[in-house]
């Protein structure tokens, strides 16, 4: 359509800092963009999607001040449309690209195939479109590629109408995290314990030396049946056993 539009882009990076280039001009320097498109490359066009990031972060009431968005801001970026795609097994890893910095590009890939890049976008680049004294954050992913590893749909699980019956419990640990003690609960529940919430946390002097005090509270609930106290109480007794065999805990 015009002479800088003759030549199939291999990329679909300058559209992107040809964008952002405008939007500094015109006083905006918080940059979060994206663009789905073709690209051509060797034998083949591809369906991509190419991210840019620059300026400051969000604003957080943690933090007193904005702080500048940098690679990791870009790799959650990432990180969520992946899991999003239910797609777990991927690296990042570093590597040199020539339109990027040195030091500050990664490639993607997924099951061991290469699907995209990111990284910081080299000075020399974006001092072609006339950005200055910014730090400019670029990923680009094949669509085509990533497609092809996208996890299995996942299927609605019709909401449990029985009733739920809770157990709570106080453990004196040494050593144990929340993590291990859940999984052990998890295996021994025989299929009924649907949650494990962490509600407490105590180190004062009212426990032994050594230990610290954890309140867990335990649901239980069947598919298919309303489960009887009797059942709940031994089932949670067994638990209970399980793990102070197990992982040398105490029952406070």
């Amino acid at each position: 359509m015009s002479a800088e539009q003759e030549i199939m882009r291999p990329t679909l990076l300058a559209n992107l800092l040809q964008v952002v280039g405008v939007n500094f001009n015109h006083g905006q320097k918080d940059i979060r963009l994206f663009e789905v498109g073709k690209r051509y490359v060797p034998g083949r066009e591809s369906w991509t999607l190419a991210a840019i990031m620059a300026g400051r972060r969000d604003s957080d009431w943690r933090r007193s001040k904005r702080e500048m968005v940098d690679f990791y801001d870009l790799k959650g970026v990432l990180e969520e449309l992946l899991s999003t795609l239910r797609i777990n097994e991927y690296t990042v890893n570093p590597t040199e690209i020539v339109v990027l910095e040195s030091g500050q590009a990664a490639t993607v890939k997924v099951n061991g195939k290469p699907v995209g890049y990111l990284g910081k976008v080299a000075k020399p680049i974006a001092a072609n479109f006339d950005i200055k004294r910014m730090n400019i954050f670029y990923l680009e992913v094949d669509l085509e590629l990533l497609s092809e590893e996208v996890g299995v749909r996942q299927k609605f699980v019709p909401l449990n109408v029985f009733p739920s019956s809770v157990r709570d419990i106080s453990l004196a640990v040494k050593e144990t995290d929340f993590e291990a003690i859940r999984v052990l609960c998890i295996e021994n529940g025989k299929g009924l314990l649907e949650k494990i919430d962490f509600v407490e946390l105590y180190t004062g002097d009212k426990i032994e030396s050594g230990y610290k005090g954890y309140v867990l509270s335990l649901t239980y609930q069947a598919h298919d049946r309303t489960l009887t106290d009797e059942e709940v109480n031994v089932l949670h007794e067994d638990v209970v056993n399980k793990l102070i065999s197990s992982l040398k805990v105490k029952r406070r």
